[in-house]
């Protein structure tokens, strides 16, 4: 009898155990479904989704921009080893930009975040930076002299990282950066002309 019993138990636990695996594949194979749904759905509506900005992108328009309101302007991505980000060429004179990219962080108005190192912006071989900022769909520039930024942050704080912060803000008209107290910067916006004012 002992021997049936423990038959009968070993049994019983088998089929328990083949019941536990049949209903966690039963979860795997409808979440999987629900993933194939999702993934069908997710496709339709990239679709319909516009092209996804990145650093890339927003610095390709920085150089079309440059270069379409400037035709006898070249502008090329710098190599590592430069100390800037964009190459500005007109004849034999050279520019070197800093570039610096960054999306809204709020719905309802363009609002960015950029990081700028202090040894950039007191770099004796830059020219000019760049910041651009990605809001739904279009781009919005800020475009400052070395000079003109180097005085900017005089009223800014770098913190220990020696790490300067901009929040650039739009709203309608009105353009500020606001993060050590807002300052107003309409004159440094989509001013595209500075490059040309340059050279």
């Amino acid at each position: 009898m002992d021997n049936l019993d423990s038959l009968v138990l070993e049994l019983y636990s088998r089929i328990k155990n083949l019941e536990n695996k049949v209903e966690m594949l039963e979860v795997r194979l409808s979440d999987n479904q629900r993933s194939f749904e999702n993934e069908e759905v997710n496709e339709i509506n990239n679709e319909e989704q516009p092209k996804r900005i990145t650093r890339s992108v927003a610095r390709k328009q920085a150089i079309d921009k440059i270069e379409n309101l400037n035709p006898s302007i070249n502008v090329k991505i710098a190599k590592r080893s430069d100390s800037g980000d964009l190459i500005i060429q007109k004849n034999k004179i050279t520019l070197d930009a800093k570039f610096y990219y960054s999306k809204s962080h709020i719905k309802e108005h363009v609002s960015s975040w950029h990081t700028v190192k202090e040894e950039d912006i007191f770099n004796d071989d830059i020219d000019i930076h760049i910041f651009s900022v990605s809001y739904e769909g279009e781009f919005h520039t800020f475009l400052f002299t070395a000079q003109e930024l180097q005085n900017f942050v005089k009223n800014k704080e770098s913190g220990s990282a020696e790490l300067y912060h901009f929040y650039f803000h739009k709203h309608g008209d009105q353009t500020t950066e606001v993060r050590d107290g807002e300052k107003d910067v309409n004159k440094f916006y989509e001013r595209w002309s500075v490059v040309a004012d340059l050279l």
